[in-house]
């Protein structure tokens, strides 16, 4: 019986060592195979992606490629793998292209989450407040490690899981995305660990992950707190301090018939300043943007899709070629009324008159990092057709329009990730060189305390700007 056990035990711990190492083994993907995948990626946005609409323009992967080439190690871990795959999102400056599977997650320990939320302020992590009372007093600390990796390392992924439109230094999108995502993001970086020990200036504790993701967005919304006038399903009409303003969360497809009763209430007072506030506003449909619009101009605008003179069935999956097919038919016959040949490719233009009446004051915009898609449609109108200020941070969304119309979907031919892969473009401006979000009129900075505090400074520089008018 002693021999028999001790065999057992031998066996065992040989099993368990198999299993480890097949868990350490699967992962992890190999160089190889990664460098598959990102130079398949990189040819299908050379010779397919919406980014690449324009003739002068060379969007591709290249300095991506060339790091994970450069590597020493054989394998990738899986983490880090994805961590990559942000990197090329963001060197292609497309918020619409993004990751919609990633079986390699299911190769990954189980889910867990880090259970203290968290502040991105100028690329560093802030214990934001929160009910625990042995953790409680280091709220606002600036968090140095956790788990023995340096913050400036894990806030480099966190800024690197989604990108905004274009490509620079400073991307407000994928900073407000690291914000809010932060419980899910840290621990996925970290391999989902059981316990976090954190270093701060103030001294290091540990904390016990959690089961469930306290997501927060950063922005302090007070218009929430606002009596509602007129509400619609993402979308109120309400007063802060005597001024009007209307609160758009998401624009959806019935908006045109609340914004008639908007603005038959704003007519009736005619007051000296409106405000349209976008912050955190990913954007909706189009037609209620521009339906919007037409209440806010004297002026015609609006705005062209162009199917880009590329080839790129080669690089879509079953289902993404299908999505083309339809979408070719949709604006190639469904739309063939607004349909010009063009040196870029066929471009289907779609123009607006204002209404009979329009808003007459000053307009005031807040925008913020999530401010993108259509309510970018809005904010370059309102910027190029009307008298509009705008308050708050860079948009996440494009000046110049947007990769959109059709989203069909890629497939990486190793990890068998899918990609959500628009191949139109959305044209704005014809300025290419536009890619960034709007840059406001009046830039307004957060501090730690301001976000601590919940105090709305967008506001207050709202206030400022009318007091000095």
């Amino acid at each position: 019986m002693k021999y028999l056990n001790k065999y057992l035990i031998r066996a065992v711990a040989f099993i368990c060592l198999v299993a480890s190492s097949n868990l350490m083994y699967a992962q992890k993907i190999s160089k190889k195979d990664a460098i598959t995948d990102f130079e398949f990626l990189n040819e299908a946005v050379v010779n397919a992606h919406g980014a690449n609409y324009h003739s002068n323009l060379s969007v591709n992967i290249d300095s991506l490629l060339g790091t994970v080439r450069a590597l020493k190690s054989d394998s990738i871990s899986i983490p880090d793998f994805r961590y990559y795959l942000g990197v090329a999102l963001s060197e292609i400056g497309c918020l619409h292209t993004s990751v919609k599977e990633f079986p390699l997650d299911v190769e990954l320990p189980k889910e867990r989450f880090f259970p203290i939320p968290v502040l991105l302020v100028d690329q560093s992590l802030y214990i934001d407040n929160h009910k625990s009372k042995t953790t409680q007093k280091y709220v606002g600390q600036k968090i140095e490690k956790i788990n023995s990796h340096s913050s400036v390392h894990i806030v480099d992924r966190l800024l690197n899981y989604l990108g905004g439109d274009g490509r620079g230094s400073q991307d407000s999108y994928a900073e407000e995305i690291a914000s809010l995502y932060a419980p899910k993001l840290i621990s996925y970086y970290l391999n989902q660990p059981s316990k976090f020990k954190i270093k701060t200036s103030l001294g290091t504790f540990t904390v016990s992950s959690s089961n469930k993701a306290n997501y927060r967005y950063r922005t302090i919304v007070s218009m929430q707190k606002q009596e509602r006038i007129l509400e619609a399903e993402r979308a109120f009409y309400q007063k802060r301090d005597n001024i009007p303003v209307l609160r758009i969360e998401k624009f959806k497809k019935k908006d045109p018939k609340f914004w008639d009763l908007v603005f038959e209430e704003l007519f009736t007072e005619n007051p000296p300043f409106f405000v349209i506030d976008l912050r955190g506003n990913t954007g909706g449909n189009r037609e209620a943007g521009a339906a919007l619009m037409q209440y806010l101009t004297n002026e015609n605008f609006g705005y062209a899709i162009l199917q880009p003179k590329r080839k790129p069935k080669p690089y879509l999956n079953k289902q993404g070629k299908r999505y083309y097919r339809f979408s070719k038919l949709k604006y190639n016959v469904g739309e063939f009324s607004h349909k010009n040949n063009t040196e870029l490719g066929n471009s289907f233009r779609f123009n607006f008159k204002p209404n009979k009446s329009t808003y007459k004051g000053q307009l005031i915009v807040l925008t913020d990092g999530f401010t993108a898609s259509t309510s970018t449609m809005l904010t370059t109108w309102l910027d190029k057709h009307s008298n509009a200020i705008f308050i708050g941070r860079t948009s996440g969304g494009g000046y110049n329009g947007n990769n959109g119309g059709v989203f069909p979907k890629i497939t990486l031919p190793c990890s068998k990730t899918m990609l959500r892969f628009p191949l139109y473009r959305i044209v704005l401006d014809d300025d290419y060189k536009k890619e960034n979000g709007l840059k406001p009129d009046i830039e307004v900075d957060y501090s730690v305390n301001d976000w601590l505090e919940k105090k709305d400074r967008d506001w207050e520089a709202v206030l400022d700007f009318i007091q000095a008018r």
